[in-house]
C-alpha cells in the first residue's frame, strides 16, 4: 500500500549514465546524499512506489544481478537512465504477468 513510508526503487544520475538503482523511503533525501560526494550534477530520473522494503529490494537486486555486467564502481552502472527505466519496468511486468 502506498502511504507515509511509502518505499521506491528509485534511478539517479545523468540521462546518458552513469546511474545509480537503488531502494529509499526518500529518493529526494537519497540523492542529496548521493550529490555531497559527487562532482558533477545528479538528477532524480526515475522512481517507482513498491508495495514494501523487502518488494523494494527483491527488484533492485534482479536490476543488478541483470546489468552486473555494466557495473563501474559500487551501485553505479553505465547505463542511460532510459535503459534502466525500460529495464524495471520489465522486471515489474515480468512479475506481474507470472503472478
Amino acid at each position: 500500500m502506498i502511504g507515509e513510508h511509502t518505499t521506491y526503487v528509485y534511478v539517479i544520475g545523468h540521462r546518458d549514465g552513469p546511474v545509480k538503482v537503488g531502494v529509499s523511503a526518500f529518493p529526494n533525501g537519497r540523492l542529496a546524499q548521493l550529490q555531497t560526494g559527487c562532482p558533477f550534477p545528479l538528477r532524480l530520473l526515475h522512481q517507482v512506489a513498491m508495495r514494501d522494503r523487502s518488494h523494494a529490494l527483491k527488484h533492485e537486486a534482479l536490476f543488478r544481478d541483470a546489468w552486473e555486467h555494466k557495473r563501474t564502481v559500487g551501485e553505479w552502472f553505465d547505463l542511460s537512465c532510459d535503459a534502466a527505466i525500460e529495464s524495471l519496468g520489465i522486471l515489474l511486468q515480468r512479475e506481474r504477468d507470472f503472478a
